[in-house]
């Protein structure tokens, strides 16, 4: 009854992995999975890429909102030496939006900087998952389609996330050569009409 109970297990251990294709020979998964390995490396390069593009543009709207603030003149707004008339409060009007959307503009595109910013979210290839009896038993071409489809599958989720990132730095950045160019009108409004 011992040699029976010893027999299974030998027979349990020699099970290939559990695969839709079954056991056939597939010589070119090899190939694919070395494809698919190096295709992933590209999306988290690209991604990692990404997010270094974020804190650069912090740090340069950082910079920029130290000018806006250093050149914007909020002593004409209260200045007593010019009389009040109607084209006075219409023209103080006009550079109170003017700053406004300005301000508005860079403020919400730095929050958008800093969402992006917040930390990495990522998909992940789930190496633990490797760890198996009848991974390790497995023929080679088996394991390696297995590894295609666990690539390719966080690869897809990768493409997903960095397509959203890149949209969002876009529009961000989009957000801030806008509020750039209201400045420059707040500017030149400021120091040639009021």
């Amino acid at each position: 009854m011992s040699k029976r109970k010893k027999n299974t297990k030998k027979e349990k251990h020699n099970v290939p992995i559990e695969n839709p294709i079954k056991s056939a020979v597939y010589p070119s998964a090899e190939i694919l999975k070395e494809a698919c390995l190096q295709e992933y490396q590209n999306e988290r390069e690209k991604y990692n890429k990404l997010y270094d593009k974020v804190n650069i543009a912090l740090a340069f709207c950082g910079l920029i909102f130290f000018e806006f603030v250093r050149l914007l003149d909020f002593t004409a707004l209260l200045s007593n030496n010019n009389p009040i008339t109607n084209l006075r409060i219409v023209i103080l009007i006009l550079y109170c939006i003017l700053i406004l959307i300005t301000l508005g503009l860079f403020l919400w595109a730095l929050f958008d900087l800093l969402n992006l910013a917040k930390g990495k979210r990522m998909a992940l290839f789930d190496c633990l998952a490797c760890r198996d009896e009848k991974k390790y038993r497995a023929p080679v071409d088996n394991v390696a389609l297995w590894l295609v489809e666990k690539y390719t599958s966080v690869i897809a989720e990768n493409k997903r996330i960095t397509e959203d990132k890149q949209k969002k730095y876009n529009s961000a950045l989009t957000k801030v050569i806008l509020s750039i160019v209201f400045f420059i009108v707040t500017y030149v409004f400021s120091t040639h009409i009021i």
